[in-house]
């Protein structure tokens, strides 16, 4: 996660990430088996914590990659292996710069289950006994 002033900073890190990959997705050659970066900034309005941030996924979507065959995208898996300059390929040619707003710090977002958006009702339900 990298995190920045809400504001100018923030705006600013993330045109650059756009442009050739900034600082965020530099972190990736770091820990090779990172699975998210986040650019996050956040500010107190109205007595209430606003987080602002943007959530890229560094994990391969095969259905895409197998859809895109033809055109032998680079995937994640493989860009990791290579440099930060492959990873933003990836991200841009194959994964059009896709990124998400949402799937951290929402109240409805399971800890450690980053990016989750789909719930089963399964996990709603208690067990109840039968004693007839």
């Amino acid at each position: 996660m990298n995190v920045k002033t809400e504001g100018k900073e923030s705006d600013d890190a993330w045109k650059k990430t756009l442009i050739n990959a900034g600082q965020l997705l530099f972190s990736i050659k770091q820990a090779g088996s990172t699975q998210f970066v986040c650019l996050y900034a956040s500010d107190y309005l109205d007595n209430k914590v606003r987080a602002d941030y943007r959530l890229i996924t560094l994990k391969d979507n095969e259905k895409l990659l197998t859809e895109l065959a033809d055109k032998k995208p680079l995937s994640f898996e493989k860009a990791k292996g290579l440099d930060v300059g492959d990873i933003f390929k990836a991200w841009k040619d194959t994964y059009s710069q896709n990124y998400a707003t949402k799937g951290i710090f929402e109240k409805d977002i399971p800890a450690y289950e980053i990016g989750k958006t789909k719930y089963s009702p399964i996990i709603a339900l208690k067990s109840v006994q039968n004693n007839c």
